[in-house]
């Protein structure tokens, strides 16, 4: 009979840590604004998205700010339009 090893959970810790690590260390490598906002930057580029494609209806206005801070985008006429930086962010991953 062959018994089943169970990982103990002190184990997997250091791997999730060790790939979170990882998973900065190379979004820092390609200059990504939004790298440090960890999973608020899902929300974040979704809005980029929303703007890219003139969906003002489901804008979040927080996240303009944001983005306005970063130079991600800019107000034009009191509309959100992308900048040439936030075009590349959008569309990169």
């Amino acid at each position: 009979m062959r018994r089943r090893i169970k990982p103990k959970l002190a184990d997997l810790s250091g791997v999730a840590a060790s790939e979170t690590r990882v998973t900065m260390q190379m979004s820092s490598e390609t200059n990504d604004p939004l790298a440090l906002f960890g999973l608020d930057a899902i929300d974040l580029r979704w809005t980029l998205k929303d703007i890219a494609s003139k969906r003002k209806w489901i804008i979040n206005k927080a996240h303009v700010a944001k983005l306005i801070d970063l130079g991600l985008v800019e107000m034009r006429e009191d509309v959100p339009h992308l900048t040439v930086v936030g075009q590349n962010t959008t569309w990169e991953r």
